[in-house]
């Protein structure tokens, strides 16, 4: 019998904030997508016209503090009004406009030129296979690799700022090390790290079990270049002993400049399901927000053993997802003994606490 017991063990409300808050969030604009990745989150979710709940997640954005937007879809580049998309948000006055792509349109380097004078400066790049046979796989079309890879060139040439998506699943965990050794030639600015999660429509063949991925992100690691903020998301600190500092779960991400924060997200979510978006609080301490956001969010998704008690990461890790364990238990998850931690990045704060007014 699979042990998959769970417990709300911890309450993260009582952390304190031990550096800025990221400014980044989505832009949600549909799920408008010319491909068929496998391990899609949105698998077979049909497409509906949201403009009018874009503008009102910038408008809010806005009035909030939001200064850094990742468009995400779908395939933002494919909406019939992206170029005047890119130019309102520019003209908003927003610091960086980034794509979460797939590369097909920017392939063509004079779209990617004409998105760069309305307002683009960076491209997050969904990269799943080392060549065309395992990339083209991920995700259901013959020469997707090809354009990708046409299109991280075309951005290397003109110059604007990459960042690279690796989801890893059952398909492509032993490619990750030949996408890294690639990705020291392309020079990204951040490399994420992203073991494949079962929610919404994601199909669960293409799940894998950590510890069979873990050496081969290890691996990875080492490969590439320091210089690259390399991050692996939504993994219990356990499983990447030796490499805790790369780890960035909810808690993490809210301090990473290249992550969303978790309120605005909670908040944007309404668009996903074609509802207005309501107006955020401006008045409120937002490290408040913030953390009472991230806390609701891990209870919905992920809890402790009480194994995890026993561990110095329990009180700045979510735990085991609750869809992994349902799948695999949670025997593979051993406790690393130690003094416990209460900062939330210990990279930085070397486990000390302290409060950022």
């Amino acid at each position: 019998m699979i042990n998959m017991k769970l417990y709300n063990l911890i309450d993260f409300r009582q952390l304190q904030q031990c550096a800025i808050l990221t400014e980044r969030t989505r832009l949600f604009i549909g799920y408008l997508c010319n491909i068929n990745c496998r391990f899609c989150f949105y698998k077979n979710t049909s497409h509906v016209d949201i403009r009018d709940k874009i503008y009102q997640q910038l408008d809010w954005g806005k009035a909030y503090g939001i200064k850094d937007w990742d468009i995400s879809g779908g395939e933002p580049s494919l909406l019939s009004y992206w170029f005047r998309l890119l130019k309102d948000m520019k003209t908003m006055g927003f610091r960086n406009i980034a794509c979460i792509t797939n590369g097909y349109k920017f392939a063509d380097i004079d779209f990617l030129k004409k998105s760069m004078n309305c307002g683009l400066n960076e491209l997050l790049f969904s990269v799943h296979g080392k060549d065309s046979e395992s990339h083209d796989k991920m995700t259901g079309v013959k020469g997707s690799y090809d354009k990708i890879t046409k299109a991280i060139l075309n951005a290397i040439h003109e110059g604007i700022k990459i960042r690279i998506n690796v989801v890893v699943a059952k398909d492509n965990y032993k490619d990750v090390i030949s996408i890294a050794e690639q990705a020291n030639i392309i020079k990204p600015i951040a490399f994420n790290f992203l073991p494949f999660r079962l929610e919404n429509s994601a199909p669960k063949e293409n799940c894998l079990k950590y510890k069979d991925a873990e050496p081969y992100i290890k691996d990875a690691i080492d490969i590439l270049d320091k210089s690259i903020k390399i991050r692996v998301r939504y993994i219990p600190f356990c499983v990447m002993e030796g490499y805790e500092e790369y780890v960035a779960m909810y808690l993490q991400r809210m301090f990473d400049e290249y992550e969303w924060s978790e309120y605005t997200i909670r908040k944007f979510e309404h668009a996903r399901f074609d509802r207005d978006v309501p107006e955020l609080d401006c008045d409120s301490d937002k490290w408040k927000l913030e953390i009472d956001a991230i806390h609701k969010s891990i209870k919905h998704v992920a809890n402790h053993s009480f194994t995890c008690l026993r561990c110095k990461y329990i009180h700045i890790c979510e735990g085991i997802w609750f869809s992994y364990a349902r799948i695999w238990g949670i025997d593979e998850f051993k406790p690393i003994h130690g003094e416990k931690i209460k900062s939330i990045i210990r990279r930085e704060n070397n486990g000390i606490v302290k409060t950022v007014s």
